[in-house]
């Protein structure tokens, strides 16, 4: 599967008082989510089952788990990111239930969900924000070395701050 973005809408948000660029492709092609590692967002086994967990590995060109399509929701101005393969929704754990989301793990769901993504105010990478709350996506460094996939790491919501290069995304 060629990763493509068929339109990219260029966002420029001031954030804690300073201005960088976030582009965020949205359209009919599939993107990979990059974190600060150089590793990507994974549906784990691209699994449509919900609440199947998020988490980070090494960037496979062609993995279906690995690819998202972006769609901009035209009355909210935010966006849902779905799996292509498995056509689930990222999301949280808790989402559904309106659980208070801190510290919960980023899931597939067959619900759609929308998120807020701006500009990182220090970086030219993007956050991904939990609209209702403000608590964004966040990366871990490689510390869990699985026998079965290699290093992973999971993909948690977490208060927000601007220096934090875990919280920064590129697409």
């Amino acid at each position: 599967m060629k990763l493509i973005a068929i339109a990219t809408l260029t966002v420029a948000a001031l954030i804690h008082g300073a201005t960088a660029a976030c582009s965020v492709p949205t359209g009919a092609g599939t993107v990979v989510i990059q974190d600060f590692q150089g590793n990507v967002f994974d549906l784990a086994f691209a699994s449509s089952v919900d609440l199947a967990p998020v988490q980070t590995l090494n960037n496979k060109p062609g993995e279906p788990a690995q690819a998202w399509t972006i769609v901009k929701d035209s009355k909210t101005g935010f966006y849902s990111i779905q799996n292509t393969r498995a056509r689930t929704y990222l999301s949280y754990t808790g989402a559904v239930a309106g659980v208070n989301p801190t510290c919960a793990q980023l899931c597939g769901h067959s619900a759609p969900f929308l998120w807020n993504i701006t500009a990182n105010g220090n970086s030219d990478g993007c956050n991904i924000i939990e609209p209702s709350t403000g608590l964004v996506a966040t990366s871990y460094s490689k510390i869990i070395n699985s026998a079965a996939i290699g290093p992973t790491t999971p993909v948690t919501l977490q208060n927000f701050d601007g220096k934090v290069t875990q919280q920064v995304f590129t697409f």
